[in-house]
């Protein structure tokens, strides 16, 4: 958020709230509108009925209206934040427009619940962090306290490195640990690397005690009036988050506060 340019994307009004609310960190921004377009079930001309082919048309031009109303709106909060900015509006698969054009992005927001393209697919392809805000409760504060949420993973050692313009501003730094720490990479490592960069953290650590991950985090977030978690996206293998579950969507489920991952 207070990065010298900000990447964002969503077809929805709810991270514009978010975007104003830390309007003074931020000097420009793209917004890239993305429409899914309806695919052919077979390629077959019979799998179109003449009924779906005569509404096409009609289709395309409540499409057109739909997107043209969101631009307005989206247009008229960012003039009226003073935030530089410029729309991009492109027609094809969400997630592959995000990925590809978040090549020289410092930050993509995305909505926390729901999102289109959806966060996996963005987070697990894209270079840039994913900024992840509640619908609920869109507002984001870029000086509150920030929490990290540390396992020693490369995803995790990847979304710290990301969120450096993040952690400067924050008024307290805290590292959390949950259960054992990486023995090959401790939050001690964490801790030096931020100290390094002028960052003061301060390191905690905290038994789940059968309790799933995800709550841990997000109650000792809730303790420390965070603003924000940051935590690495998608760490294990597919089959394991499948059979496990995943902390990531956990955090993104119920998450109250906007999420800075990265893959």
């Amino acid at each position: 958020a207070s990065c010298s340019k900000l990447q964002w994307v969503r077809a929805r009004d709810g991270p514009v709230r978010s975007l104003m609310a830390s309007a003074s960190a931020v000097t420009a921004c793209t917004c890239k509108s993305t429409v899914s377009v309806m695919r052919r079930m077979a390629r077959s001309e019979s799998s179109w009925s003449a009924d779906t082919a005569a509404m096409a048309p009609e289709m395309m031009l409540a499409m057109e209206r739909a997107a043209h109303e969101f631009a307005g709106g989206v247009e008229a909060r960012l003039e009226a934040a003073g935030v530089a900015w410029s729309w991009i509006r492109v027609f094809g698969d969400p997630a592959a427009i995000v990925v590809s054009h978040a090549r020289l992005a410092d930050v993509v927001i995305l909505s926390a619940q729901g999102a289109n393209p959806s966060i996996g697919s963005v987070a697990l392809h894209a270079r840039a962090p994913i900024l992840t805000v509640p619908e609920k409760n869109p507002g984001f504060d870029v000086r509150s306290p920030v929490l990290i949420a540390w396992n020693g993973s490369y995803p995790c050692a990847n979304a710290l490195r990301a969120s450096l313009a993040l952690l400067r501003d924050a008024d307290g730094v805290n590292i959390l640990v949950v259960d054992d720490d990486n023995a090959e990479f401790p939050a001690a490592r964490a801790f030096d690397y931020l100290s390094r960069h002028g960052i003061a953290a301060e390191i905690h650590r905290r038994d789940s005690d059968g309790e799933p991950v995800a709550e841990v985090i997000l109650t000792f977030a809730q303790r420390l009036e965070a603003g924000s978690v940051v935590a690495g996206a998608f760490g294990h293998n597919r089959l394991r988050e499948m059979l496990l579950g995943s902390v990531t969507r956990a955090l993104l489920k119920g998450s109250p506060i906007p999420l800075l991952l990265a893959h």
